[in-house]
């Protein structure tokens, strides 16, 4: 997503900052909210798809927002946790909450990172935020940063499916995110799973992936 993108101006915009105001900011407050929409925590579901690779790779989040994710992982005993993201206020936010977290104000069009400089990539909820036109050449540069394993937590719906989303419209999409990774590269599926809403018909998928030539 460029810079002159809708998205960025709104993410950089009263909306992002007003997003965060509502939003929870601590792992506390999103297993909460989540527990709420799932019947499980995200420290759950992160440990379930987590916990078995070793605690010294090297892990970066694509949209990484305030950081809650990556929190997790450091509970979870992970050492080398990286996050990018374009939300400034976001950045803010962790840098002065979680100092041991290193960010980089990025595009998720154009990672500033060499080919396969992480073990693990993954994102949470940020290929929603991402408009149809550019979700393929980011999910290209996920696979591109990776050397071998990309996890992630997506809304599904069989088809593209704008969200509107308190008023405002080119702000969030649904769609099967894990047949985009599949149909564009080498990519192997180590597990996935759909997370139901317990209020709602909305489902989540997530999924574990392993790049074919990696071991």
């Amino acid at each position: 997503m460029s810079r002159c993108t809708h998205q960025f101006e709104m993410w950089n915009g009263n909306f992002g900052r007003q997003y965060w105001e509502r939003h929870p900011t601590t792992v506390e407050g999103f297993d909460e909210l989540r527990n709420e929409q799932w019947g499980e925590t995200q420290s759950a579901v992160m440990r379930r798809y987590l916990a078995d690779l070793e605690r010294d790779v090297d892990v970066l989040e694509v949209g990484c927002g305030v950081g809650i994710h990556l929190e997790i992982l450091q509970r979870l005993g992970f050492e080398n946790v990286n996050g990018i993201d374009f939300h400034r206020d976001a950045l803010e936010r962790i840098r002065r909450d979680r100092t041991s977290i290193p960010v980089v104000e990025a595009s998720a069009t154009k990672l500033p990172f060499r080919d396969g400089q992480f073990d693990l990539v993954f994102t949470n909820e940020l290929l929603v935020t991402v408009p149809p036109t550019d979700v393929d050449q980011v999910i290209s540069e996920i696979v591109r940063c990776s050397s071998g394993l990309i996890w992630g937590l997506e809304f599904y719906a069989e088809e593209y499916t704008e969200i509107e989303w308190r008023g405002e419209d080119q702000m969030l999409w649904k769609t099967n995110f894990l047949d985009r990774f599949l149909e564009g590269h080498d990519l192997a599926v180590v597990e996935e799973e759909f997370l139901e809403y317990r209020a709602s018909d909305d489902l989540d998928r997530t999924f574990l992936l392993r790049k074919r030539m990696s071991r």
